[in-house]
Order: C-alpha cells, then sequence, then structure tokens
C-alpha cells in the first residue's frame, strides 16, 4: 500500500496551505490510507546553512528516515508567493538527497489570494519534481481566491473540501 506525505509547502504560521494540507491528510485516513503531514513550519531554523551544504542536522535526518524515504506519494500543497511557490519549499527540497525522490508519485494542489490559484508555482514545481524523477499526477487543482473561500471562521468551505475529496479519489489511482 501506499505512504502518502502531505506537504505543507510553506512555513508561514496558520496558513491556507497547512488547512488544506490537514484536509487532505484527514481524508485520507478516513479512507483507512496510511499518510502523514510535513508542515514547513516546523523545519529547523538554520536548516538551509547546515543542511544544504552537507552537515546533516539530526532532525532533518529524523524527517528523511521517518517521512520522506517511506514515502511512495507525495502531495504538494502550494501558495503563490510572488508567480511561484513558497521559496522555504525550495530550499526544503535542495536540502534533501535528490534519490529520496527517485521514482516516486507526486500529486500537487495550488492556492492563491489571486485569480491565478497557483497555476505558475504548480508549473514550476512540476518541473522541479519532474528532473528529481517523480511522476507527477495530471489533476492539479487551483483554489484561487482561497481567502474568499473559506467560512466566517476560517475553515475550509464545502466546495474545497469537495475538490480535495475528488483529489484523493484520483491520487489513489494513480
Amino acid at each position: 500500500m501506499s505512504e502518502f506525505l502531505i506537504i505543507s509547502g510553506t512555513n508561514r504560521p496558520k496558513s491556507n496551505s497547512l488547512k488544506v494540507s490537514e484536509a487532505y491528510c484527514e481524508e485520507l485516513l478516513n479512507l483507512g490510507v496510511n499518510c502523514n503531514l510535513l508542515n514547513l513550519e516546523d523545519l529547523p531554523r538554520d536548516f538551509v546553512f547546515s543542511d544544504a551544504y552537507g552537515e546533516r542536522s539530526e532532525e532533518m535526518q529524523s524527517w528523511i528516515d521517518e517521512l520522506i524515504q517511506p514515502a511512495s506519494h507525495f502531495v504538494f500543497v502550494v501558495a503563490e508567493y510572488n508567480g511561484s511557490f513558497p521559496g522555504i519549499l525550495k530550499a526544503f527540497i535542495d536540502c534533501l538527497p535528490p534519490a529520496v525522490f527517485h521514482h516516486k508519485k507526486a500529486s500537487l494542489i495550488g492556492l492563491s489570494s489571486g485569480h491565478s490559484g497557483a497555476l505558475r508555482a504548480q508549473d514550476q514545481l512540476t518541473s522541479i519534481l519532474n528532473y528529481l524523477k517523480v511522476n507527477v499526477h495530471y489533476s492539479k487543482p487551483k483554489f484561487s481566491g482561497i481567502d474568499r473561500m473559506l467560512k466566517e471562521d476560517g475553515a475550509l468551505n464545502d466546495l474545497i473540501i469537495e475538490k480535495i475529496k475528488e483529489h484523493v479519489a484520483l491520487s489513489l489511482e494513480f
């Protein structure tokens, strides 16, 4: 059975990416699918100055051994930042040994406050993942105007939940 790793692709506190990531993981768990959630808010503060240049921290090694290496399917939930995906996600990917990605699968979900729904971010991340020998699923939902799609209490609305359920079903068939 596939092991899913959901990656909330920003380190912004209380992000909408995290809300979508949590809902995605919850849906997988409800279906009895093994999954974990990796929140980039939890990255070691100095990882980019150590792990990127061969000084592997114990915390990052633990993430690699316990979350990243066992995963057969990644789900990246990416927000659009300045016409691309968050730099923290790129730095995170760059700090990992490329082989942890080879011949695995990935699904992408994009969200943005604007109208594009992170279309460019998804395209750019797809290119990087393909370079790392990752097979990326064709279905890439985009939640445009995410701030307007939330309920008054900040929770995800029914449309987002329905799209997540549809995407989970497609990802399980992938």
